[in-house]
Order: structure tokens, then C-alpha cells, then sequence
């Protein structure tokens, strides 16, 4: 039978502790912050009252839903924009869906968050924030509305960050 004495359990405990450890050290990072969500604003260019959809998904949950009534222009303005409110402050995995009227799942709008994200390195921009542009335009004369959507990578509006807000 083989003997450990107390100095040779100590030697063997503590390398596995420093085995167990050795994966948590200073090369771990924070994910970088989701980019702030300033604003959607949107405007119908056709000749016909629309309403504008929007959907906001993180992964499959829903984060925001609404529906406006959009306008079309008045002759002596140039247009209507509307405003949504109650978006969330954050936008990191985020997807949109925007659609019109009763328009078929097969044609909604897409604008993916982390793309716009990646795209612009808004993944090392604790600062970054987003604002959203929808437009309704007439594609040909039959008046369907065409939904388009512009991300805005220099977007005002946004909620000051605090250091606790990034971690």
C-alpha cells in the first residue's frame, strides 16, 4: 500500500486547482455592448393610405410589434413621417420584419442587426447607435408599394451609456 503523506496531498491538490483555474484568466473578454437604438421613422410615397408593420425578434422572441396608419402625401407638403415609439434601447441580435397592409409573409423586409453591426464595427464601438428609415414607394403603376429600409450608422438620439450600461 502506498503512503501519501500531507505534503504530497497538498502538491497534488493544488496543481488541480491550478488546472481548474487556468481556463480564467485576464485573455477572457466582455462581449462588447449591444449598439443603442435611436429611432424608426417611416413615410409613404404613394398615393394610397397604407399601414406599416413592424416586428422586432431577438433569436424567436418577439421584442417590439406595432402597426401605423401611414398617410400618403398632401400636395402642399412633401410628406408624412411617422414616428414609433417604445422601441428597445439596445439592438445587438436583433431582426426587423416590416410589411404593409395585408402583404404576404414572402415579401416582408428584412433588416438584420448584427449585419448592419458587423458591417459598420459597431463590435468595438461601445458608442454605437442605430436609427431606421422605412419608406412605401409605388413600383410600377399597378400601386402594390414597395417597403424599403435604411439603416442609420451615425443616428442621434440615443441614451447617454453609462460604464455600468457596457458591462
Amino acid at each position: 500500500m502506498v503512503r501519501v503523506t500531507r505534503r504530497h496531498a497538498l502538491q497534488i491538490g493544488s496543481g488541480g486547482l491550478l488546472g481548474a483555474f487556468a481556463g480564467c484568466s485576464t485573455f477572457s473578454q466582455e462581449p462588447s455592448p449591444d449598439p443603442s437604438f435611436s429611432h424608426i421613422d417611416a413615410v409613404n410615397k404613394t398615393s394610397t393610405p397604407r399601414t406599416l408593420h413592424v416586428l422586432i425578434l431577438r433569436g424567436d422572441d418577439p421584442v417590439y410589434s406595432a402597426s401605423r396608419e401611414m398617410p400618403p402625401p398632401e400636395p402642399e407638403d412633401d410628406y408624412n413621417f411617422v414616428h414609433f415609439d417604445g422601441l428597445p434601447e439596445t439592438v445587438g441580435n436583433h431582426v426587423l420584419y416590416a410589411w404593409r397592409d395585408s402583404q404576404p409573409t414572402a415579401e416582408w423586409r428584412r433588416f438584420d442587426f448584427s449585419e448592419f453591426s458587423r458591417k459598420y464595427g459597431f463590435d468595438e464601438n461601445p458608442d454605437a447607435c442605430i436609427g431606421l428609415f422605412i419608406q412605401i414607394t409605388d413600383v410600377s403603376s399597378d400601386q402594390e408599394g414597395e417597403i424599403s429600409i435604411y439603416g442609420d450608422p451615425e443616428a442621434e438620439g440615443c441614451p447617454t451609456r453609462t460604464s455600468e450600461d457596457a458591462n
